[in-house]
């Protein structure tokens, strides 16, 4: 894309200034749903534990590692270049955080089926640090043998060291932030890596032994054509990955990058029809290989019989051509996701800033890292934010974030709210269906390939409660969401 001449600034695009976050069918919704409910407010960690809600079910965990060795241009994340006195001071506030949930009998008697290590980049840490906060995790916290636990890294942070301490400490599951397979690209976004780096770094994950390879790539850069994502797709399935995830590239508002573009030094970002045309020929790409979708961004392979992934998964026919959908509890490296989004059960937080679910509370942790580790030095759980989910609120969350995998099932959202899926929203389901955008099979909801995939947060938003109605998704990521709410003393 040609850029302006010196000194030329351009008009800021429409699309970077839309931030409206609710747009009803046949509108597309582009904000991203991962998390109900949204009408969160202050919350202590103490009213976490005024009333126990009994159950029998596993738990998971989410762990925050804010820290990266290079920060890119644009990202939404609460990140903190790797500064050794901070990090150790962090990790022993984050330690402490793990023994003070693993205290509580609510913790104490149930075990961890799924993880995930985030950031950041949690392989950021050094092999000593690195190694002493798996161990602590390992040992604090009652995991099975078998448990679904993946760990981000970047190509640059591979080591075999790493992926030595890595695999003794159970971590199943490795994914690597690769982004793009095209150099220029690669440095437009500010990353530190190469096209080969991140080849390299796949290679030795496989010589070490791990089968569960995850690689993140996302289009929509600055200056990015079909023929250079088409070169970046032919590259990735010359790879073999187990899974890849799919996202669409997005530029905060004054950061770097949104300066750099607004000022002609980088070129644009394609228009959203555009990246709608990356995405769909990743998609056919990817299903036409063997690929199997596991929601409307990841998709998993098929073909490896190396990987953990290539095994008796529970298959469905996407309704076009031979494509084929994978229901994600049927897979065991899909545990964590599975736990997170379909069966909705506590997903306990440990972090600056990681968000979970507790004890029928949704809560979030100090985003500010200082605040975070005075918090926990004290003794006090470092909840800032949060909502109590009850009954009609839990029926809600499990089909917002349920459909976000493809599937529901009948008979499991009735064994965990003891009404059937037509009982409880048989009219939005109806509206759905006649619009195109889901299907009631005997046994199961299904989001359409490919009508309801493009309208797929449209679907989720659909069964928002009267209480979340219009109300965004947390911006867990930053502070934002807590300086709105100490100035409005919500």
């Amino acid at each position: 894309m040609k850029l302006p001449k010196h000194g030329e600034k351009k008009n800021i695009p429409q699309e970077m200034l839309d931030f409206g976050f609710w747009k009803e069918y046949p509108d597309r919704d582009r904000e991203y749903v991962r998390w109900y409910p949204c009408n969160i407010k202050s919350l202590s960690g103490k009213e976490i534990w005024e009333q126990i809600h009994e159950h029998d079910e596993p738990l998971s965990f989410y762990l925050h590692i804010p820290f990266c060795n290079n920060k890119c241009h644009s990202c939404f994340y609460t990140k903190y270049n790797t500064q050794p006195s901070l990090t150790d001071r962090y990790l022993d506030a984050i330690k402490k955080e793990i023994t003070m949930y693993a205290s509580q009998p609510y913790i104490k008697q149930k075990t961890f089926h799924s993880g995930y290590f985030g950031g950041g980049t949690p392989t950021a840490l050094s092999e000593k640090q690195l190694s002493d906060l798996l161990t602590h995790v390992n040992k604090t916290l009652n995991i099975e043998k078998d448990a679904g636990i993946t760990m981000e890294t970047t190509p640059r942070e591979v080591t075999k060291g790493k992926i030595k301490i890595m695999l003794e400490n159970g971590i199943k599951r490795i994914s690597i932030g690769v982004q793009s397979l095209d150099d220029e690209l690669l440095r437009r976004i500010g990353r530190n890596h190469t096209a080969q780096e991140a080849k390299d770094a796949v290679h030795a994950l496989r010589e070490e032994g791990v089968k569960a390879i995850n690689v993140d790539l996302m289009y929509g850069l600055p200056g990015e054509t079909l023929e250079s994502w088409k070169n970046t797709i032919q590259q990735l399935m010359e790879m073999q990955i187990d899974s890849v995830s799919l996202y669409s590239f997005v530029v905060i508002p004054f950061s770097k990058i949104f300066m750099k573009i607004m000022n002609g030094q980088q070129p644009e970002c394609p228009k959203e029809e555009t990246c709608m045309e990356f995405y769909n020929y990743a998609v056919k790409t990817l299903l036409e290989n063997n690929y199997k979708a596991t929601s409307t961004q990841d998709f998993v392979n098929c073909n490896l019989a190396t990987s953990e992934y290539v095994e008796h998964g529970e298959s469905y026919s996407l309704g076009e051509k031979d494509y084929e959908g994978v229901f994600t509890p049927s897979m065991s490296q899909l545990a964590y996701p599975a736990d997170r989004w379909y069966y909705c059960r506590d997903q306990i937080p440990f972090g600056s800033g990681a968000y979970g679910y507790v004890n029928t509370y949704t809560c979030l942790n100090e985003p500010d890292i200082m605040n975070y580790i005075e918090t926990v030095n004290k003794g006090e759980f470092p909840v800032v934010m949060g909502s109590k989910v009850d009954k009609e609120e839990r029926k809600a969350m499990l089909m917002v974030l349920g459909t976000k995998m493809l599937k529901v099932k009948k008979q499991d959202f009735y064994d965990r709210t003891k009404v059937s899926i037509e009982e409880a929203y048989g009219d939005i389901i109806k509206k759905l269906e006649e619009q195109g955008l889901v299907r009631l099979t005997e046994d199961a909801l299904e989001v359409t390939y490919p009508k309801g995939w493009y309208y797929s947060d449209n679907i989720s938003k659909t069964f928002y409660s009267k209480d979340n109605y219009k109300i965004p998704q947390p911006a867990v990521d930053n502070i934002t969401v807590l300086k709105y709410l100490k100035e409005k003393k919500v």
